[in-house]
């Protein structure tokens, strides 16, 4: 993907977890869909259940570059006062 960027710079930030190794951010064109649905269901004035799903993908216009992934999510919200 490095030689389709549009833009390669250092990033100290990741340097540590690749063991001290130079590493780098690079931009490039790309494609993007995600697909985001979910409910909330009342418990009470206070409380509510959260369920939802999520799905993506990606794909660079140029080189092999390609990810995707899904995510499900359940949670339990509550107002305090």
């Amino acid at each position: 993907l490095i030689p389709v960027s549009d833009l390669i710079v250092s990033d100290p930030a990741f340097a540590d977890a690749f063991g001290g190794a130079p590493a780098v951010a690079y931009r490039l064109s790309a494609r993007t869909l995600m697909l985001d649905a979910g409910i909330n269901v009342p418990l009470s004035g206070h409380q509510a259940l959260d369920f939802g799903a999520s799905w993506l993908d990606s794909a660079a216009d140029e080189g092999s570059g390609s990810y995707g992934g899904a995510m499900l999510r359940a949670s339990y919200l509550h107002r305090f006062r």
